[in-house]
């Protein structure tokens, strides 16, 4: 599943970061997800140094900092920060109209 680990992997890639991308198959979830690496019980989860890092965003701020793609300029960061945050909603938006049937609730989105 690419889902919402897929920026991460791919900021990784052009890093060309050595990492390990570990997937699991959704029938061992609800066994593993109470595991503390596993901050709220969600994916993905970034494991570093022995630290794990949890939420997409907040992963790929943290690995672009690491890695030289996130700018140290505050007025440049809110540009960065304001576009991931509208390509963010707008995929939130396309995820919500996927399950509409009702065409003007999908009108009204």
């Amino acid at each position: 599943i690419y889902g919402r680990a897929e920026p991460i992997r791919i900021l990784l890639h052009i890093a060309k970061a050595e990492y390990e991308d570990v997937r699991y198959e959704l029938s061992e979830w609800p066994e593993i997800k109470n595991d503390e690496k596993f901050e709220y019980g969600c994916l993905p989860v970034l494991e570093k140094d022995g630290k794990h890092y949890s939420q997409t965003p907040a992963i790929l701020r943290f690995l672009g900092r690491e890695y030289g793609y996130y700018p140290s300029d505050a007025d440049q960061a809110y540009v960065v920060d304001n576009a991931f945050e509208a390509v963010y909603d707008f995929g939130m938006g396309l995820y919500i109209m996927k399950d509409l049937k009702d065409e003007e609730k999908k009108e009204a989105l």
